[in-house]
């Protein structure tokens, strides 16, 4: 169960921890912790998926997922107070995108997240495993081309042009 969705929150926990570093500007990071925010229920869903499987073989995987979504769940749990606080005091339902990642701006000195272990070892990616799968791919669009393209040249076209050269 929690094979893919263990690598998909490992990549968000570096994006929240790390993104600083490497994200293009600090607009991005706002853009990530908007659309966690955005996205909070599929995390919250995720999670009690986790908690369901406690007693089932892969239960140290559930436990390594819950603790994956903790940094994730934090964020979301630290600002949508925040958000609705806000939509009382302003009187608005729904605040827009921009009024969310500035709420997300002034309130990121009271969020505190954890430290995720692992974030820095990865498996190195080996094109190996695909690698015969894209030669055939190509191979293969080349050869649907080449059969689509008509390369004969019409001998009175060519006839033709010469007379007008």
């Amino acid at each position: 169960m929690a094979g893919c969705q263990l690598k998909v929150c490992r990549i968000f926990n570096m994006f929240v921890m790390y993104g600083d570093t490497f994200l293009p500007n600090h607009g991005s990071y706002d853009e990530l912790y908007y659309e966690i925010l955005r996205q909070h229920s599929v995390f919250d869903n995720l999670n009690e998926a986790a908690l369901q499987f406690p007693h089932q073989d892969n239960s140290s995987k559930s436990k390594v997922l819950l603790g994956c979504l903790h940094n994730i769940r934090t964020i979301g749990n630290h600002f949508t107070p925040k958000i609705e606080a806000w939509s009382v005091t302003t009187k608005t339902s729904t605040p827009t995108p921009e009024q969310v990642m500035d709420i997300v701006r002034c309130n990121y000195d009271s969020l505190t997240l954890k430290l995720q272990d692992g974030l820095a070892h990865y498996d190195k990616y080996s094109e190996v495993k695909e690698q015969q799968f894209y030669t055939n791919l190509v191979r293969r669009i080349c050869s649907e081309k080449r059969t689509a393209i008509d390369l004969s040249v019409d001998s009175s076209a060519y006839k033709n042009c010469a007379s007008i050269a």
